[in-house]
């Protein structure tokens, strides 16, 4: 999972807090990754529009029953719906890649992340930030070497 997390700043023109929701919802699936997220939205237009698809389209693009069905029926909706309300209670914000407020060198990664959170303001004008940047799917060399494994 990709997280940027960072001191917010004000910004006037942020998306509406349903696009913040869609964008995060689309990363929630099982099986579907943010290349074939970005290429949904690519293909339909919009984040909106995808979960304005039915399963038959969100199917004929040649996404996983389990992935379809979890947009189309709008669970991944509300997991999405979940996971702000928790991050909420954390005093956290997340910022979708479409709101100007996202980091910027995040945005400049090839695959960068469908979403970062926000630390709420604080009286602090230090800026901090951490990410973490990872694959679902590592190597079978990365996997060894996480284990310890000498054979590597």
């Amino acid at each position: 999972m990709e997280v940027s997390v960072s001191t917010l700043t004000s910004v006037a023109d942020r998306p509406t807090g349903e696009q913040t929701l869609q964008r995060l919802a689309l990363g929630l699936p099982p099986g579907l990754g943010l290349s074939r997220a970005r290429r949904l939205v690519e293909h339909f237009g919009s984040v909106t529009a995808v979960f304005r698809a039915s399963l038959t389209e969100l199917e004929a693009k040649g996404l996983l029953a389990v992935s379809a069905q979890s947009l189309g029926t709008g669970k991944s909706l509300e997991l999405a719906q979940e996971e702000l309300a928790n991050t909420a209670a954390l005093g956290v914000v997340i910022v979708s890649l479409d709101d100007p407020a996202y980091p910027v060198r995040l945005k400049e990664i090839y695959d960068s992340a469908l979403g970062a959170l926000r630390a709420r303001e604080r009286r602090s004008t230090l800026a901090t930030g951490i990410a973490v940047v990872g694959t679902r799917l590592p190597t079978p060399t990365v996997r060894a070497w996480r284990s310890g494994s000498p054979s590597i």
